[in-house]
């Protein structure tokens, strides 16, 4: 059966990806995630949930604390995109960007 990558493997492969680049902080973020799935036991939310508390700097895993970071807080995901893709194995992409502040209104 599938299994979801453990916290240990989602950190290695932030720390690959975040080699290179700087981590966003200090504004609103867009999380884009494309899921290809094929164990259908968990809920996709649930699963988001878990990927963005890996991806912040303010973790409630103590493994993580101190580790490379690819957003300061989840907090600040302010848009968020999940396609799921059918497939033999469960693998996922997250893509990270910065969103336009919009005024509040008034």
């Amino acid at each position: 059966m599938p299994t979801v990558p453990s916290t240990g493997a989602r950190r290695a492969a932030i720390r690959v990806a975040m080699a290179d680049r700087e981590p966003l902080g200090g504004g609103p973020i867009r999380m884009e995630v494309a899921y290809q799935r094929a164990n259908r036991q968990g809920d996709a939310l649930n699963m988001m949930n878990g990927i963005a508390d890996v991806l912040q700097q303010r973790t409630t895993f103590a493994s993580c604390a101190g580790d490379v970071w690819a957003i300061d807080d989840d907090h600040n995901i302010r848009e968020f995109s999940y396609q799921e893709i059918p497939a033999l194995r469960d693998s996922y992409q997250v893509r990270l960007s910065r969103v336009e502040e919009r005024a509040r209104p008034s």
